[in-house]
């Protein structure tokens, strides 16, 4: 009984209720962090999607803690405010990295959807800390190799999240008036925002935040680590203050001015600054070693991670994603959130790339099922 529960619970929170079709045409993907919440809306047209509504709420300190809702009616708040302004109705949401389990498994090629569900839940207590009855999952069938020792089998990466937390974050947006289609973790919206359909390659993404930074390694198009760094752009920004006695304000102003950069303005002030960074920078790298260095389950080495791709607020910032690859010996660049909804050529959007960095996975949710 559990079971046909649990499936159709599943139902519920990841596939949701199938939208009436004229939903389908615009999309909006929702994005909670413990500082903001943002929004984007995407609108198909015959050749390629378009940015319509978009905006951001910013939340007070507390309010969300490593995942948990702290403070339900600020966030309800806050939620309602955007839906207000924006008449925002059935949206597309992330869960909190925090939160969730990841886990790679085979099971039979052969298998339908619905048997495909009932598999994992079958396995899911050998990979989980959590019981069956109390947890909700996602899964992505990983792109098959060619490989005779897995001919019949088919590899699925499956991200796993407690039912209380699925459950609080259903609470929040439906108390504040709005209705999830979907929830998926962030990994999976960035990867669909910043990597071509099809990509077989293996990429780091850095999601750069205020004062956290969220790492995925997306490989044969499934995310298959997550993990999230307690540092971001903030100490940049509080070095520049510090050393230039200037306001929180001018601060920011200056570090998107190029104050980060030994060709700039203030290039005086890059060692400084590098030494701030240095802490984001050893996290960052500190994964990236534990992939090279970590083998499958059939003792196979991991395939190497060919680019580092930046987004979020501050990734943008001149000379940091040269600091971060000579540090890494790596390719690093600053990822393009459009990639899958439009080129630039042909579309230029109400949005600056510097700021659209900050979007990548409201994006990358809105691109769900379009």
């Amino acid at each position: 009984m559990y079971k046909t529960n649990l499936i159709q619970s599943q139902k519920l929170f990841f596939r949701a209720f199938p939208p009436p079709k004229f939903l389908v045409m615009n999309s909006v993907g929702v994005d909670i962090s413990e500082h903001s919440v943002r929004f984007v809306e995407l609108i198909s047209n015959p050749k390629h999607f378009m940015l319509g509504r978009f905006g951001d709420q910013s939340l007070p300190e507390g309010t969300i803690l490593a995942g948990d809702i702290k403070d339900p009616g600020t966030l309800k708040t806050a939620l309602i405010g955007l839906r207000r302004e924006h008449n925002l109705s059935f949206i597309r949401a992330s869960l909190p990295e925090e939160k969730a389990f990841l886990f790679s498994t085979e099971i039979p090629a052969s298998l339908g959807v619905e048997e495909i569900r009932e598999n994992i839940a079958f396995q899911l207590e050998e990979h989980v800390p959590i019981k069956v009855a109390d947890a909700e999952f996602d899964y992505t069938l990983v792109e098959p190799l060619f490989d005779k020792a897995t001919a019949g089998t088919r590899e699925v990466m499956v991200s796993v999240f407690p039912k209380t937390t699925v459950e609080t974050y259903l609470d929040a947006y439906l108390s504040a008036g709005l209705t999830p289609l979907s929830f998926e973790i962030e990994g999976s919206a960035l990867e669909r925002s910043l990597i071509r359909p099809g990509d077989m390659g293996t990429y780091m993404i850095a999601d750069m935040g205020r004062l956290r930074t969220s790492i995925a390694i997306v490989s044969r198009g499934a995310v298959r680590f997550a993990s999230t760094i307690e540092s971001g752009g903030e100490i940049i920004t509080e070095a520049i203050e510090k050393n230039l006695s200037v306001s929180r304000e001018e601060a920011e102003k200056l570090k998107t001015e190029g104050a980060f950069s030994h060709h700039g303005k203030y290039r005086e002030l890059f060692p400084a600054l590098l030494e701030s960074a240095r802490a984001l920078t050893e996290q960052i790298k500190k994964h990236y070693v534990y992939w090279h260095n970590h083998p499958d389950k059939k003792d196979s080495p991991p395939p190497p991670i060919e680019k580092v791709i930046l987004c979020g607020g501050d990734s943008n910032l001149e000379g940091l994603a040269e600091h971060i690859g000579l540090s890494l010996r790596a390719v690093v660049e600053v990822g393009n959130v459009w990639t899958n909804a439009f080129s630039t050529d042909n579309y230029i959007p109400p949005l600056s790339r510097s700021t659209s960095l900050s979007y990548a996975s409201s994006i990358g949710l809105a691109l769900r099922e379009v």
